[in-house]
């Protein structure tokens, strides 16, 4: 899989990054403080955040979650679904089955979905 598993152009990237960064700020504002052991624990294991692991290897950014809070699912999912809030503009149908496809290992389901929400980034 490639490291830019969205492919963006240059100025996609700057909106990607913005993405990025709005799904910080937001988490910072819910799980406040939390989000900066999680970034750290990503960064000392794959040298990527955990931000950035959502768009790059999407459903392994659920498991290490997962594997973060010792097996627990819940809150694996429960920090995903924040992050997946920003990402789909709050529709739950989308966020729902974003996270179906996180939790079977469909990063290619996944990438479509984040493609179909921001065709002019793609």
């Amino acid at each position: 899989m490639s490291s830019a598993m969205f492919d963006v152009n240059s100025d996609g990237t700057i909106a990607l990054n913005i993405l990025k960064n709005n799904i910080r700020s937001y988490l910072n504002r819910v799980i406040p403080g939390l989000i900066t052991r999680i970034e750290w624990h990503f960064l000392r294991k794959y040298s990527k955040s955990f931000i950035d692991m959502i768009f790059e290897e999407s459903s392994l950014a659920l498991r290490e979650l997962m594997d973060f809070y010792g097996g627990d699912s819940d809150s694996a999912e429960y920090i995903m679904y924040f992050a997946l809030k920003i990402i789909f503009r709050s529709n739950h149908e989308m966020i729902s089955k974003a996270m179906t496809h996180l939790k079977n290992g469909d990063d290619e389901e996944f990438k479509k979905m984040f493609r179909s929400e921001y065709s002019s980034l793609a």
